[in-house]
């Protein structure tokens, strides 16, 4: 029985047999360590290990969300671990299937769905502080009133569980937005994603290894000028992401995925190219070799960037395999 599985089973015996006292200490003690420990998924090297080993605890923290349906720690460790999920395993896996020209959706799906999981837990988080989509709407409508003010006046910028349930919120909100952009209701919903993103980049502009930039890159280059879109604007997010963050490989990727592809700059991606083929090298020769004269991985002042490089990875692999087809 592997671990994932042994400590599901103990969690379900303590719920069960435990008086109301010592259940509440028992899923409050549980929640807060999955919530400590979710950032040690960030330094995964390996996107096949993610792949295999995420779903489990998601699944053991969504027992404990049934029990406590109001515990933050618990909503927030599933607003991140959902939005993973769909980023980086499912849309991964779907954008295989969008170079293939394969017309199947299956990850697709996977991944919508794994977005509005997240979605369902972080605006119940957001409830509890007085944040919610209706009132988001209702602000957005109103001439006379920001989004920001009214984000700014529930959430506390020195919050960390607020910043995160309000990036992955607004990260799960656009990747579901991307995915279905046939869907007018959710198309109408992409000012009030952008709104978390303003709230948390305003406060903190470098948050998650330059998450900001690319997230405005993606959305400036991502739509039609017809629609507001500005892809020059776009791929000067990208290159401010890029230079910021060098060590961040994701970044690199995404500028080809949302930019470079796109619009057909040839020129551009033989030169991300050249450079990832060498960056990823390097990568595979630093993380999966163990060597004693240097410092183990998980140590590296690098590490918590480990589970976007092994993203970036995938993804330049579906990028590779169908080049040929792609200019």
């Amino acid at each position: 029985m592997n671990q994932a599985n042994l400590l599901f089973l103990l969690i379900l015996a303590v719920l069960a047999s435990s008086c109301g006292l010592m259940q509440t200490v028992a899923v409050n003690t549980t929640a807060d360590v999955f919530y400590d420990g979710m950032d040690e998924v960030f330094t995964e090297t390996s996107w096949e290990g993610l792949k295999k080993s995420l779903p489990g605890p998601l699944k053991t923290v969504e027992t404990l969300a049934y029990v406590d349906p109001k515990n933050e720690a618990i909503l927030a460790t599933l607003v991140t671990g959902h939005a993973g999920q769909a980023f980086a395993i499912n849309e991964t896996e779907h954008y295989f299937e969008l170079l293939r020209d394969s017309g199947k959706t299956e990850y697709k799906d996977k991944a919508t769905l794994h977005y509005s999981k997240a979605l369902s837990y972080g605006f119940r988080y957001l409830k509890e502080k007085g944040v919610t989509y209706q009132e988001m709407l209702k602000v957005s409508l109103n001439e006379k009133l920001k989004l920001f003010d009214y984000i700014d006046d529930h959430l506390s910028k020195g919050n960390a569980r607020d910043k995160k349930v309000a990036f992955f919120t607004a990260q799960a909100w656009s990747g579901l937005i991307n995915l279905n952009r046939k869907d007018p209701l959710l198309i109408s919903q992409l000012d009030l994603a952008k709104g978390l993103y303003d709230w948390i980049c305003h406060h903190e502009p470098n948050y998650v290894h330059g998450s900001c930039d690319l997230f405005y890159g993606a959305y400036e280059a991502g739509r039609p000028k017809t629609l507001g879109g500005n892809p020059k604007k776009g791929k000067g997010h990208f290159l401010k992401a890029i230079k910021a963050h060098p060590d961040n490989l994701l970044a690199r990727v995404l500028y080809l995925q949302f930019y470079v592809l796109p619009y057909y700059d040839e020129s551009g991606f033989k030169k991300e190219k050249a450079y990832l083929l060498k960056a990823f090298s390097k990568f595979d020769q630093t993380h999966r070799i163990w060597d004693p004269s240097k410092k183990f991985p998980h140590l590296d002042s690098t590490s918590n960037i480990n589970l976007y490089n092994s993203i970036a990875k995938k993804r330049f692999e579906a990028i590779i395999e169908n080049e040929k087809e792609l200019f």
